[in-house]
């Protein structure tokens, strides 16, 4: 039986622009694609500000031998970590969608802690069509800082976020 294969996907803009093959997540307070360099540099999330949505999807590049089903995204059980080490600042917050929306820095979309999710499963979102360049639905999230956040840069846990699915 092959196993599919995928990569992640992201989203930025009103149109959007679809950048395949993202290598990191980073998040800023500019709506620019992770893969940008020195995106975290060039437009930092001030303290006490919100990052733009990150509009993940996961794009099916080699299919699976018969069909994939039951996609679910989960968190790390360890909080992100400001400069000075700590979580207390630093939230971060998703949700599952199937469409599109313009990413922003409101508190619209992403609106589930992250924190709430952490176990094997996780909350459901749309699979692909087991179809060589068919993406997934959206896995959209969002960085929440305080004003008592440090600056610098932020640690997260490896793996932060995860995606369990079933193949057959």
């Amino acid at each position: 039986m092959a196993a599919p294969v995928f990569n992640f996907s992201e989203s930025n803009g009103a149109t959007p622009t679809i950048t395949n093959s993202v290598t990191s997540i980073v998040f800023a307070s500019a709506d620019t694609q992770s893969n940008s360099s020195n995106l975290a540099t060039t437009s930092p999330i001030t303290a006490g500000n919100n990052s733009y949505e990150k509009w993940e999807r996961l794009q099916i590049t080699t299919v699976a031998s018969n069909s994939v089903s039951a996609f679910g995204v989960y968190f790390s059980a360890t909080a992100p970590t400001d400069q000075a080490g700590s979580s207390s600042f630093i939230t971060m917050y998703f949700a599952t969608n199937a469409t599109f929306s313009t990413p922003a820095t409101t508190t619209s979309v992403a609106t589930t802690l992250c924190s709430s999710d952490t176990s094997a499963g996780g909350t459901a979102f749309t699979a692909p069509a087991n179809t060589a360049n068919s993406y997934s639905g959206y896995i959209t999230l969002q960085m929440r800082t305080t004003s008592s956040a440090t600056g610098g840069n932020v640690t997260f846990p490896s793996p932060f976020i995860s995606c369990q699915f079933t193949y057959n």
